[in-house]
């Protein structure tokens, strides 16, 4: 019961903007006391529901550590003492928030019961309530979000709604093939390339993983994928089509040039993209570097991008065919080619996505079905050295 409630809360954490935040700043806030919260509840535990190992729990902290302090340094060498200090609170600051997400994280796998039996349910409910706000936007009727031009339902943009309609597509569709028809349409309605480029990663893994057993999605998202292309060369113009991958393809460029000159990262601070790619090169180009992953490597290095890719590999190395593995993979790809998980709100379903796979990847070690007796009578038949299968 006190899981259920928990889980029950998680969406508040989208919902609840702290006054004098940004919705992002918010998110996060909120991420954290949720997480924090997680971890009180799982000392509620007699013993732990399974066993679960994080060796790469250390890697993280220091891909994290090496992504705040060139947040940091930089800033140090460009302003003066009082704004260093700033610099180091916020510095701690971020350095906490690591902190209690991962100990909520390896706390929620190994007490909570799987959360997968009502993830597909939540966010079916998400998508329908999603559509019906957008569409009473844009029919002047009533706007969820007072500022923003185009609100994707619960969420700040259409971009980060597209996103989150892409990796529930497989979850949807092995809860009930109808289910996944809102997130399709979400997706249409978005014209977002970059969802579409993640349901066609998800379908080539499928593909991949065994095409007799997953025909069926593989050839929805497929059919998906074309005529969403069709109907977007049909209402853009081909040149501006060509002038937005030209505009992405020319960001990558000089982004890559940037790297060069800097291979051990440009720092996160405020100006840091301004300085070294804005004002360096001649082309026009987008405010920010249109990839996750670009974004690591420029940012961090190369230190803290073979760190990332190491993780990744490990993580690609381990999933396989089934719904919320396929998640996973399309939030990968899509970090490629876009901005993804650098919004909190996509970053948190992708987080949950991934902790419902690692319950479900570990029920072979759960002990969820040991009561407390049950130990207690085990360990007086090993102090009595009676058989203990007898």
């Amino acid at each position: 019961m006190k899981w259920a409630a928990l889980w029950c809360c998680l969406p508040l954490v989208l919902l609840i903007q702290w006054p004098h935040w940004s919705v992002a700043q918010s998110a996060c806030l909120n991420w954290a006391a949720w997480a924090a919260l997680a971890a009180s509840v799982s000392f509620l535990e007699t013993i732990p529901r399974r066993t679960v190992k994080f060796p790469f729990f250390s890697l993280v902290v220091v891909a994290l550590a090496i992504r705040y302090l060139s947040d940091v340094l930089p800033q140090l060498i460009y302003t003066d003492w009082t704004a260093a200090w700033g610099m180091v609170a916020a510095f701690g600051s971020g350095a906490c928030w690591v902190a209690i997400v991962l100990f909520g994280t390896a706390s929620i796998v190994r007490n909570s019961p799987s959360p997968g039996r009502w993830l597909a349910p939540v966010l079916f409910i998400f998508q329908i309530v999603s559509l019906l706000l957008i569409h009473l936007h844009e029919w002047g009727i009533y706007s969820f979000w007072r500022i923003s031009d185009n609100p994707g339902g619960f969420l700040p943009t259409a971009h980060i709604y597209a996103d989150i309609s892409a990796l529930s597509v497989p979850i949807l569709f092995s809860w009930a093939w109808w289910a996944a028809i809102p997130a399709f349409f979400g997706i249409l309605i978005s014209k977002s390339m970059t969802a579409m480029i993640g349901l066609l990663a998800g379908a080539a893994w499928l593909s991949w993983r065994g095409w007799n057993e997953n025909k069926r999605i593989v050839l929805s998202m497929v059919s998906f994928v074309a005529f969403s292309c069709v109907a977007f060369l049909i209402q853009t113009p081909f040149h501006m089509f060509v002038n937005l991958i030209l505009l992405r393809v020319r960001t990558w460029v000089a982004a890559a040039m940037a790297i060069v000159r800097n291979p051990l990262g440009i720092g996160m601070d405020a100006l840091a993209y301004s300085r070294e790619v804005l004002e360096k090169t001649n082309l026009h180009v987008l405010p920010h570097s249109a990839s996750d992953a670009l974004n690591t490597l420029l940012y961090t290095g190369w230190i803290g991008f073979l760190i990332l890719a190491y993780l990744v590999y490990r993580g690609l190395r381990d999933l396989g065919s089934d719904p919320k593995s396929v998640s996973l993979v399309i939030t990968f790809v899509m970090c490629c080619f876009a901005r993804v998980l650098g919004f909190p709100q996509v970053a948190l379903v992708a987080w949950v996505v991934w902790m419902a796979w690692r319950i479900d990847d570990s029920q072979g070690s759960d002990h969820s079905s040991l009561s407390y007796g049950d130990l207690v009578e085990g360990v007086t038949k090993i102090e009595s050295k009676e058989p203990l299968y007898a």
